[in-house]
């Protein structure tokens, strides 16, 4: 079984994510966060992460993430048609939002917990729900980059397989 999540973002990267000095994530990538999280709220990513939960069995099952992260061609792109130094690193943009989608420290407890100027960004949501399986069930894991010619989204494929036979 597969799903699809849509987020209208553009990638993080993991590398610029943090504050020097103290390894606290800056302001930009909170706000990222936050929109992520957001997003996940809507109706129908909502409906989708249902089914995620509702079919996957940990005693039989893992998962196959795929994370395509549109640009939009003039970043993509340079005038002369080769992939521009603009254009991310597709394994540079993974761990956060597979954490922000997969890991269950991202529920309403967390929400309840945010403070200060964080906490702002979570003002037009009451509750934030994932899909909270861990993320070791994740057995292959993608990342692409494709042109668009609107702006900058996202898509997560997330296929429930069988678990594969010991050795």
């Amino acid at each position: 079984m597969k799903c699809l999540i849509k987020i209208k973002t553009g990638p993080i990267s993991t590398n610029s994510a943090y504050y020097k000095r103290n390894r606290a994530f800056n302001e930009k990538t909170r706000e990222w966060r936050a929109n992520f999280l957001i997003q996940l709220q809507n109706d129908y990513n909502q409906h989708q992460i249902k089914k995620i939960t509702d079919h996957f069995d940990p005693q039989k099952h893992c998962l196959r993430v795929c994370f395509t992260w549109y640009q939009p061609k003039s970043i993509l792109f340079t005038k002369s048609g080769h992939l521009s130094l603009r254009s991310m690193d597709v394994d540079n943009c993974l761990k956060i939002p597979t954490d922000l989608l997969f890991d269950k420290k991202y529920g309403d407890a967390w929400l309840n917990i945010r403070k200060g100027r964080e906490a702002k960004l979570y003002s037009k949501v009451d509750s934030i729900s994932n899909v909270c399986i861990n993320d070791k069930f994740i057995i292959d894991t993608r990342s692409i980059k494709l042109p668009s010619s609107d702006d900058f989204h996202c898509t997560v494929e997330v296929e429930i397989v069988d678990l594969p036979t010991p050795l």
